[in-house]
């Protein structure tokens, strides 16, 4: 089973997307977990609609709160995404079977930003090739979207 841990605050414009996604996905021996820092906006209800186990964490840091959402996690693997994330169709089965094909413990991802603004589009690229380059020194991941064992 593949876990996914979402990290929230407020995210009620973001999080349905990301859950229909999700659903849409191939592979579908998923549990969704919502980890939520206490939001004031409609972020628990939305989850729970889309039936997905929740947690409301003390703490407001996505860190925190990918831990707190690993602590009820029942998944063999772990997918931290953020809130406002898209992925490809097919995006889970194709990542689990190089994962699993590479005997992998731990894997990140590149992404590009979703906006049409030129500053958007130059820190994209920004951020993929400084990824990409420190990654050759010391691996590195951006936290919107890690894989581990």
């Amino acid at each position: 089973m593949l876990s996914i841990i979402i990290p929230t605050l407020n995210e009620e414009k973001s999080l349905p997307t990301l859950l229909d996604c999700l659903k849409s996905q191939n592979y579908k021996d998923i549990e969704i977990i919502v980890s939520d820092g206490n939001s004031t906006d409609k972020t628990i209800d939305i989850a729970k609609m889309y039936k997905c186990k929740t947690m409301v964490s003390k703490k407001r840091s996505p860190s925190s709160q990918r831990n707190e959402g690993v602590k009820i996690a029942q998944g063999e693997l772990i997918l931290f995404l953020d809130a406002d994330t898209l992925l490809p169709s097919n995006f889970l089965q194709e990542v689990i079977d190089e994962f699993n094909k590479r005997r992998l413990d731990v894997a990140g991802f590149y992404f590009t930003l979703n906006s049409d603004r030129l500053i958007y589009k130059i820190g994209s690229i920004y951020g993929y090739i400084m990824c990409y380059i420190l990654s050759k020194m010391h691996p590195i991941s951006i936290g919107a979207a890690i894989l581990v064992r």
